[in-house]
């Protein structure tokens, strides 16, 4: 569990220190009026928002190795069953019905479902990027600083 530390301006004043309602410590530093009118939203929302993606980040993470966990699942069968004779029987899982068909007809559906989760796990990944480049960038911009709390 990590908590957040801000540094920036809010109209506290300067070295004073107040607790936020996500526990939070902030302390206050001063700077310059042009700095100041930088900043797209308020501090606290700053300190909201990185809170949130570090919450969300470990959670995209565990859904991208779910669906990495399904795709090398489904290369293997596919590759598997590509030298296969495709007369030869097949049994698909079908939600939670055994469907009985031929290796001609699971192979394309099996490639497909791999594709899918493939196009899927790019998605996710590009996300997880943008989301830890915004954690980033209000790290940096807000002067943002991680320490551990247990």
């Amino acid at each position: 569990h990590f908590g957040i530390v801000w540094a920036g301006p809010i109209l506290l004043t300067p070295g004073q220190s107040t607790k936020f309602p996500f526990e939070s410590t902030a302390t206050v530093t001063t700077m310059a009026p042009q700095q100041q009118q930088q900043q797209e939203m308020p501090p606290q929302e700053a300190i909201r928002r990185y809170n949130e993606i570090m919450q969300e980040s470990p959670k995209l993470v565990q859904k991208i190795t779910e669906l990495e966990m399904d795709r090398n699942e489904h290369k293997l069968v596919e590759e598997t069953l590509q030298p296969l004779d495709p007369s030869r029987r097949a049994y698909r899982l079908v939600g939670e019905v055994l469907v009985e068909r031929t290796v001609e007809e699971v192979l394309p559906s099996v490639a497909s479902n791999r594709k899918n989760l493939e196009e899927s796990i790019a998605t996710l990944r590009g996300h997880l990027e943008k989301m830890q480049g915004e954690a980033s960038e209000l790290k940096t911009k807000y002067n943002l600083q991680t320490e551990a709390s247990g």
